[in-house]
């Protein structure tokens, strides 16, 4: 199992002769998918970053795992990161655990599922944010949690029904590769503000109507499918 405290990433096995859980190297690909069960009090997302690039074996693999360039987040941590905000909306940082059964029977039978681990923000409410867009100075101060609970939902032609309270426990390399895969999804700090930008600009248009909007019909590119 692993734990991931104040001062790094502890791989912790029982030893039978002590009685107890001691720390043991991380030996191999094979020891990052064992079992995150837990984050102590106080780590945070730049903690996390910070772990991974300052261990020369992660910050490689989950640059080629991940597609990311991990030494270029680090760089941004050090620029400064924000305080966290005791009234702000958003608490903490987690990864999830997110199954959705994708169904439908009205145009053509059809079953799908989708599975994945999401990075986002989260709120005391339940509230989430996706993060791929922000700055990471703007939210790295904030606490992260580890999220046991899993949800599955099943959609059927528009229909939900939503099961909570499954437990699943997700692999470091599960947590790794969601947090580094999601913040660099839009590539680079640098290539990730420009994308901010555009959207900005694109929000803006549509606000003040001088965007040109294309209506989105549902059904008519549900029936050229069918």
């Amino acid at each position: 199992m692993i734990h991931i405290a104040k001062d790094g990433f502890k791989r912790l096995e029982w030893d039978g002769d002590l009685q107890k859980d001691v720390e043991r190297e991380f030996e191999s690909i094979l020891c990052l998918r064992e079992g995150v069960t837990q984050i102590e009090a106080g780590v945070t997302l730049g903690d996390i970053i910070t772990f991974t690039y300052q261990d020369e074996f992660l910050r490689g693999f989950i640059g080629c795992y991940s597609g990311c360039n991990v030494g270029a987040f680090y760089d941004e941590l050090q620029g400064g990161v924000d305080p966290i905000d005791p009234g702000g909306k958003m608490q903490y940082c987690t990864v999830a655990m997110e199954t959705e059964v994708l169904e439908s029977k009205k145009y053509k039978i059809e079953k799908k599922l989708e599975v994945g681990l999401d990075f986002l923000g989260r709120g005391e409410g339940g509230e989430k944010w996706g993060l791929d867009l922000s700055p990471l100075k703007e939210f790295a101060a904030l606490p992260f949690r580890l999220e046991a609970n899993a949800r599955v939902q099943h959609s059927l032609d528009g229909s939900f029904e939503v099961e909570d309270g499954l437990q699943y426990t997700p692999s470091l390399l599960e947590i790794l590769d969601a947090i580094f895969f999601d913040i660099s999804f839009h590539g680079s700090p640098k290539a990730r503000d420009a994308r901010r930008l555009e959207v900005l600009k694109a929000a803006r248009a549509v606000e003040d109507g001088t965007a040109t909007l294309v209506p989105l019909n549902f059904e008519d590119d549900q029936e050229a499918e069918a």
